[in-house]
């Protein structure tokens, strides 16, 4: 995350997002759509992808140490987690 902010992004848009729709005339309905998605689909791939790439980039830019990307999304770990899609 910080290294977005630092570089002019913001990863946490869902505050601001309904208010940007509304000035740009965008009739509002939020409602929540979760979906858990387990180890075994594409979905979970995309996310092993996106923490593989992003672990090489935060390395190349300095945020994450060569030490660090040993214990960030190694694969037992991943293995344990449910993605929450929402």
């Amino acid at each position: 995350m910080t290294s977005w902010r630092e570089t002019g992004g913001e990863p946490d848009i869902a505050r601001q997002l309904p208010c940007w729709l509304e000035e740009l005339q965008f009739e509002r309905q939020v409602r929540p759509i979760v979906n858990i998605v387990e180890s075994d689909t594409m979905l979970w791939a995309w996310l092993r992808t996106f923490i593989d790439v992003g672990r090489r980039r935060l390395t190349d830019i300095g945020y994450l140490t060569r030490s660090d990307p040993k214990e960030f999304g190694r694969p037992s770990m991943l293995s344990r987690l449910r993605l929450v899609i929402g």
